[in-house]
């Protein structure tokens, strides 16, 4: 009976001594043009506050990377940001190893592997604990479209007042029209901000073809039912699904 305690008491420590040595590495993401990274490693989103993010306590094996940076283009650029897709692929991760992925200001990616250097000064999360946004501004959603993740933040309230208010400003619709097509192209909204942004225009083909536009900058696009509200005609909104139906 002492012998059986004996052994199961090693086999408990074993157990314990394996949990705390559980093989590990890290991945570190830098970003040369200074801009915010996002990373989406396995289905976790990981978030940093500047060009830097190091993600410590991964275990070894493959894993399912995507990497975005931020994007400052467009009109609006001081007040939106936008994130790009820049590496979409699939990485091992070895025990004791560092994978560091570098984003030229091109969007170029180069990847290499490296002696775990643990702490390296800069911020760093869990792999077990992603992190998870407490803004309300944040607004994600995930859409799989042929094994693409729509990630994106969606510009805030605020912001959208400033588009709304700069649009409105325009003495001719024309140019409402051509300012609008240059916004859609550089930022991303939810549905609800294109349907008030739709609300600028008199003329039906404006909208219709606005809407068009917005929808693949839409990140909850499963609510764009109210967008299709904002179409007087019948044929815009068969059209407008139509398009939809394609662009899916």
């Amino acid at each position: 009976m002492k012998t059986i305690s004996t052994l199961l008491a090693s086999l408990i420590l074993s157990i314990s001594v394996f949990a705390l040595d559980r093989p590990s590495g890290s991945l570190f993401v830098q970003s040369n043009d200074r801009g915010n990274v996002k990373v989406m490693l396995d289905g976790k989103l990981f978030e940093s506050r500047d060009n830097t993010l190091f993600i410590q306590d991964v275990r070894s094996g493959n894993h399912d990377v995507k990497v975005y940076r931020q994007r400052n283009s467009g009109m609006y650029s001081t007040y939106v940001q936008n994130y790009e897709l820049v590496y979409d692929g699939r990485l091992n991760v070895n025990r004791g190893k560092q994978i560091s992925i570098t984003i030229d200001r091109f969007g170029g990616v180069k990847i290499n592997e490296q002696k775990n250097r643990g702490d390296r000064g800069y911020i760093d999360q869990d792999y077990n604990r992603p992190y998870h946004s407490d803004n309300r501004s944040d607004r994600y959603d995930s859409d799989y479209r042929d094994n693409d993740f729509r990630f994106s933040r969606a510009i805030s309230d605020k912001e959208l007042d400033f588009v709304l208010y700069s649009i409105g400003k325009e003495w001719f619709e024309s140019n409402k029209l051509e300012s609008a097509r240059h916004i859609i192209a550089t930022n991303y909204f939810t549905s609800g901000q294109v349907k008030s942004l739709l609300q600028l225009f008199s003329f039906e083909s404006n909208r219709l073809e606005l809407a068009k536009l917005a929808y693949k900058m839409t990140v909850d696009p499963r609510n764009y039912q109210c967008v299709f509200n904002e179409l007087m005609f019948s044929s815009s909104k068969a059209d407008l699904s139509r398009y939809i139906q394609v662009t899916r």
